[in-house]
């Protein structure tokens, strides 16, 4: 099985952890007295740039039991990994996400996913790329203005795009969730000067928009409809067309593709996301071409 074909869970931790591992000892070795541990508050550890480790009892590299305390930074967790050892854990302070079993590797089969892509891409010309490090979404949220304070994303993302960055446009997206999984592409969340392009290049060439429509519709793919805007704007006024209309309430030019949870698992799922991306060209073209004609962003 290659490691992207387990893409369905995410492991997740977070601040102040106790850990009590219990390898074969004897019975007299389990009756520890309190006063053998050492004193420590979880508040003392600081982590800024990732997580600390402290060793309260024992030694993690000896047989017999031992405790460590294990402190992560805010939004912060450990990488997939597996233990030989039972393992007891308390949590002092915040939350500590967890789990178990082989479904469990997310980050690593997403990297490879990723990786793979980008070289299949690559290999049949097509202009997009990624990588592990600037690909994939981080899995802690937002949430100084949100609602919903949950601290970790339910769900694994990554996106291909021309230059390998996030935040370039024209995209490929990959969305991984027990909720329900799919792939999309096309341009997202254009600024006002975007937009007001793409609304200008429909107005101006109502046939090569109808066009990319009917290219799209030929692999059975449309644009997301929620996306779209409850009334149509002012650029729209006086206009008879619906098919027209409708592409100005866009404020984003995007298609979705579900993926079904054996295709994630399968070895064909590079096939079927690459296919997608090559259905998705028309439209890629056609926004790529139109954001070109606006003068470049002023650094």
């Amino acid at each position: 099985m290659s490691r992207y074909q387990s893409l369905s869970r995410w492991i997740l931790c977070s601040v102040g952890v106790l850990v009590l591992c219990a390898s074969t000892v004897s019975s007299q070795e389990r009756a520890i007295p309190l006063s053998a541990f050492r004193g420590m508050n979880v508040d003392d550890i600081k982590a800024p740039d990732g997580s600390s480790q402290v060793v309260l009892y024992g030694d993690p590299n000896k047989p017999g039991i031992y405790a460590v305390q294990i402190t992560f930074a805010p939004g912060r967790g450990s990488r997939p990994h597996y233990h030989d050892q039972d393992r007891y854990v308390t949590v002092l302070k915040g939350t500590w996400w967890v789990s178990l079993g082989p479904e469990s590797d997310v980050y690593d089969p997403l990297c490879a996913f990723i990786t793979t892509m980008s070289e299949t891409c690559a290999a049949r010309g097509l202009p997009l790329r990624g990588s592990p490090k600037g690909s994939i979404f981080r899995i802690h949220r937002d949430v100084r203005f949100a609602k919903d304070k949950r601290p970790f994303k339910t769900h694994a993302g990554a996106v291909l795009t021309r230059t390998g960055a996030k935040n370039d446009n024209g995209l490929f997206y990959i969305h991984i969730s027990p909720e329900g999984c799919f792939c999309a592409a096309g341009f997202y969340d254009l600024d006002p000067a975007k937009l007001s392009a793409f609304r200008q290049a429909i107005l101006t060439s109502p046939a090569k928009y109808k066009a990319l429509l009917a290219a799209l519709a030929g692999s059975d793919l449309g644009f997301d409809p929620q996306w779209s805007l409850k009334r149509p704007p002012r650029e729209a006024a006086g206009l008879n067309d619906e098919v027209l209309v409708a592409g100005l309430k866009l404020k984003s030019f995007v298609t979705k593709q579900a993926i079904a949870d054996e295709r994630i698992r399968s070895a064909g799922l590079v096939d079927d996301c690459v296919g997608f991306i090559e259905a998705n060209l028309p439209l890629l073209d056609f926004g790529w071409n139109i954001l070109a004609s606006l003068e470049p962003e002023r650094g």
